[in-house]
């Protein structure tokens, strides 16, 4: 781990952020030497409303053992037999006090500290309430370990805000962003709003043997692109950032390898840009349907097994890390956080107190208060873990039945298996032809609306002409929403039943 003393890439920020100050309109004045100022003066300076004008007097939150505790069921079944129920024997529940502070006394040496009423619906600091911000920088420590000293932290509402906030902090009208061909396409409408270009990299992420495993790989054309840039894009100025997601892709799936981030760094180095690391799916992380799933993981072989990230290899804070809540815990919290360097993070705090302020003070009461539940750090890290091991279950169950549908067998379709992620994607086989990926991709659509399964097309998610045309010859399934791994393995059999629909076109 290095430490500096001065930001090394300040040139890399938007002369906007550098240029904003928020200045608030109560600020202490120097007193006059050897004045004595009275030692408990009253305070009557903010609009902060005394706690007890507060409606809400108590909270209880009930907290599920682990994702599922009473096994699958269908909707219907689960809407009728939930609704009243008691929750399961295992489950946990907290109150949320209206005062904490004696407890928070026992909690700084023993377990994580606690966020009572009265401060949660109370006015806060803009990085965030201190309990919640403190876990991000010991999850940090634990977890994500940055590879400098002077990096910080700061509350979000979710991963798409902490996108829009690192590119704030980055983009002057103009700039020019680099993002994987393939990618969570909002980053188009932050790119529309700030008035930054994107330029798109092309991927190689189709397995070597298919339904085999993959690396996903782009270092060469990103090489390649900004070797001659001034040729490949002619009056662009050169990137200021690359905007990628590692882990769990979204949409393919797949991760780098440690090698392939390590070579991308470079370039980085090499071409002087920063690096938004969007890391929401990455401790969902797989192993192949090959292997014997582990769903025994301690908290340090889950750690282990995430393997370095770009801001672990990053000595000088090039790498700008967007974290979420969303999908190990819940997206309607809208909390995130954004892991960069300290002068990263003044220019995002500033943007902040200007715009979306901090996140919901119940949802940093709800979000904090399980955590200290849970058992703090290594208790959210073994719920994370369940939350894992629920989706490894769903992809296994999906890849498996992909694998042994008549359209894969036919060689018509193959499945990759996701390596990490929320996703994994369906490749329709159109043939050697690539002016047939478009039709043939149309009409699978058309296919899949009679045997009645919704995925998302791949060239919903590019941001490349090129790739929408020439690479787009797959859907994204989701792991997320289905009721049960039955939901999965029917929805495996439709895709695959569209597929053969196509074929028995083709021969008629």
């Amino acid at each position: 781990m290095t430490q500096s003393t001065q930001y090394k890439h300040e040139h890399l920020l938007s002369e906007k952020g550098k240029s904003r100050s928020f200045t608030h309109f109560y600020r202490s004045f120097p007193l006059p030497d050897n004045f004595k100022a009275h030692p408990k003066p009253l305070e009557l300076v903010g609009g902060v409303p005394n706690f007890q004008i507060f409606p809400v007097e108590s909270l209880k939150v009930g907290l599920r053992s682990k994702p599922f505790p009473n096994g699958y069921d269908t909707d219907a079944q689960v809407n009728a037999a939930t609704a009243n129920a008691a929750p399961s024997k295992d489950a946990l529940s907290f109150d949320v006090l209206v005062d904490a502070s004696e407890v928070n006394k026992v909690a700084e040496k023993d377990h994580h500290e606690e966020i009572d009423i009265k401060t949660g619906l109370q006015y806060s600091n803009t990085p965030g309430m201190d309990p919640l911000l403190k876990f991000t920088k010991d999850f940090t420590k634990e977890v994500i370990h940055p590879g400098y000293e002077d990096w910080n932290t700061i509350l979000t509402l979710g991963g798409a805000n902490g996108a829009y906030k690192a590119f704030e902090a980055v983009f002057n009208e103009g700039d020019v962003l680099l993002a994987q061909e393939f990618t969570f396409t909002p980053v188009v409408q932050s790119a529309k709003d700030i008035g930054f270009d994107i330029v798109s990299v092309p991927m190689d992420f189709q397995p070597t043997t298919k339904g085999g495993k993959a690396e996903l790989t782009y270092a060469d054309h990103l090489s390649k692109l900004l070797d001659n840039w001034a040729t490949e894009q002619p009056g662009k100025p050169k990137p200021k950032a690359f905007y990628v997601i590692p882990d769990g892709q979204n949409p393919l799936g797949f991760s780098e390898s440690l090698e392939h981030k390590k070579k991308v760094l470079e370039l980085a180095e090499k071409h002087d840009f920063l690096i938004i690391e969007d890391e929401p799916y990455a401790y969902l992380n797989f192993q192949p349907v090959t292997e014997e799933p582990n769903f025994q993981l301690t908290t340090k072989e889950f750690i282990e097994a995430l393997g370095d990230s770009y801001i672990s290899l990053d000595t000088t804070g090039r790498v700008i890390r967007l974290e979420s809540f969303s999908k190990v815990y819940a997206p309607g919290v809208r909390t995130g956080f954004i892991v960069g360097h300290k002068r990263v993070i003044e220019l995002i705090t500033e943007y902040t107190m200007v715009s979306t302020r901090n996140p919901s003070g119940l949802s940093q009461i709800v979000l904090n208060n399980t955590i200290s539940a849970l058992g703090g750090l290594q208790g959210y890290l073994g719920w994370i873990i369940n939350v894992r091991n629920e989706y490894l279950k769903r992809k296994n169950a999906l890849v498996l039945a992909l694998q042994h549908s008549e359209s894969v067998k036919k060689g018509w379709a193959y499945v990759n298996d996701a390596e990490c992620g929320m996703f994994v994607t369906f490749v329709v086989n159109t043939g050697d032809a690539e002016s047939k990926h478009e039709y043939m991709m149309n009409e699978f659509r058309l296919a899949t609306a009679q045997t009645g399964v919704l995925t998302v097309s791949g060239g919903n998610l590019s941001i490349s002409e090129e790739a929408k045309k020439e690479r787009a010859n797959f859907v994204r399934i989701s792991l997320a929403s289905a009721p049960d791994l039955k939901t999965l393995e029917e929805a495996a059999k439709r895709l695959s039943d569209a597929v053969v629909l196509l074929h028995k076109d083709d021969k008629q």
